[in-house]
């Protein structure tokens, strides 16, 4: 069993737990409308589509970038879009319809990758996993939250979920960039979907300050996915070169949001 089989799903739980246990109260917010379903959604999937088309991706990069996608906004952005000026009702908000896309369409991902005769076993078994490292423990977190935590415990499972996550990314970047020759071309790819990502984002959010959430995804449970997976070896590298591109894309979104 490797580093990665037991620190992905780790994160997942302390990631969920925490944000569950930060759920004190339900804040009031608009429906999502069809222009975030777009810009967080539709365009970047397409772009990826438009990508394997062209020859530009094969099918493992296509379904890790598109799994990187629908795994709904990371809670990295939190401090970035708090820092641009977003409430933390609108944030709460942000991650809870990024966490009910993924719950829905990221079996169906798995369906669809996956070869006939183990589809469906690959569908269920997402869904479970879904389940078990996302839903439960959010649940669990809303329930330590009816008994507030101390500030300090509180504290120290923001820390562990935060450096459980910055491992996992430092783990899967240092072993998967290396492995792969055709690196350049996979970069370029993210570059161009970041992109799209973050041009949608500034476009809708400028004024709400929530326009990096576009971008940063939700790499912990884009794992947690990918390691199941028939493809999972061209995927986890797709996902590694995303990592790195959607870090560095923060910047000129940021930029682009503030000055649209």
């Amino acid at each position: 069993m490797s580093v990665l089989t037991w620190l992905a799903p780790l994160s997942s739980w302390l990631v969920m737990l925490h944000l569950g246990a930060q759920s004190t109260q339900a804040h009031a917010a608009a429906r999502p409308g069809l222009g975030l379903f777009a810009a967080h959604y539709a365009l970047p999937l397409l772009t990826v589509l438009l990508l394997y088309w062209l020859g530009l991706l094969d099918v493992p990069q296509s379904l890790g970038l598109a799994v990187c996608v629908l795994a709904g906004t990371g809670t990295s952005a939190v401090p970035w879009a708090l820092r641009e000026g977003a409430s933390g009702g609108a944030i709460s908000h942000r991650l809870a319809v990024g966490a009910v896309v993924a719950l829905i369409c990221l079996p169906l991902t798995a369906l669809a990758f996956a070869t006939p005769d183990v589809a469906l076993q690959r569908f269920a078994l997402t869904a479970l996993i879904m389940a078990g490292a996302m839903w439960l423990p959010w649940l669990l977190g809303r329930r330590l939250a009816r008994r507030p935590l101390s500030a300090a415990a509180a504290s120290l499972l923001g820390k562990a979920a935060t450096l459980s996550v910055l491992a996992l990314i430092l783990l899967i970047a240092w072993r998967e960039l290396p492995r792969r020759p055709g690196l350049p071309a996979l970069l370029a790819a993210c570059v161009l979907l970041v992109l799209v990502q973050g041009t949608g984002g500034a476009l809708l959010d400028a004024a709400s300050g929530l326009a990096t959430t576009a971008v940063i995804r939700n790499l912990t449970l884009a794992t947690v996915v990918l390691m199941i997976g028939d493809h999972a070896g061209g995927a986890m590298t797709a996902l590694a070169a995303f990592g790195v591109v959607m870090y560095l894309g923060v910047w000129p979104t940021s930029l682009l949001a503030r000055h649209w």
